[in-house]
Formats: structure tokens, sequence, C-alpha cells
């Protein structure tokens, strides 16, 4: 493991053997400006695993309904306008990092395939 007090990623997905992507779930996790943020975990899994991908999953459907109406003047104050939904906070970031060289993918429910 990278450092002290951080845990592996939550699933790693192989195929033919080879790291194909890292999967990190989380659930009201910060996203910056914190040891335990999303942010750092990615780098973490970044500079130690190096996957060709890494996807943060997080269940929007939920967060829209229970957290959005408390944060979003905070997300305006960041963004500079007020977000529609979680989908779009994860987007804002993923297009902040990727400048940074973190190239990270957001997952939600929708991405996820059920079968009948």
């Amino acid at each position: 493991m990278p450092t002290a007090g951080w845990c592996e990623p939550d699933l790693f997905i192989l195929q033919d053997l080879k790291l194909v992507k890292v999967i990190e779930v989380i659930v009201l996790d910060p996203y910056e400006n914190s040891e335990n943020s999303v942010y750092s975990k990615c780098w973490k899994i970044h500079n130690y695993y190096n996957p060709p991908e890494i996807v943060v999953f997080e269940p929007t459907n939920y967060l829209d309904k229970v957290r959005l109406p408390e944060t979003k003047n905070e997300y305006k104050r960041k963004f500079g306008y007020e977000p529609k939904s979680y989908t779009q906070i994860q987007e804002s970031y993923a297009n902040k990092w990727k400048k940074n060289g973190l190239h990270v993918t957001f997952w939600n429910e929708a991405n996820i395939i059920t079968e009948p």
C-alpha cells in the first residue's frame, strides 16, 4: 500500500490477467481538500497501481435527492453555476482533474447493467 492509513481500492478489474480498471466506491466523501478526498485517493491509485482506467462509483440518484438541496450553494460558489445533479458536479471535478493529469471516470447507477 502507498501510505499508512490508506485502504486498497474496492475493486480491481482484470482482463487476461492484466489490470484494466480500478474502481473506488464513494458516498459523501469529500472530492478535494482532504487527506481522504476522492482526488487524493485517485492520485494514490494512479501512482501505486497505474491502471489504464480509474473509475469512481457514486450513487448520484441518492445524492440528488438527499444532499443536492443542501450543497447547491457551495457548488455554485466553487464552479460558478448551480448544479442540477451530482452528475454535473462529477463532470466538473473530472474535467478539473484531467487538466492536472489525473484521468478519472465517474460512474453512477445509470452505468450499472442489471439483468431482467
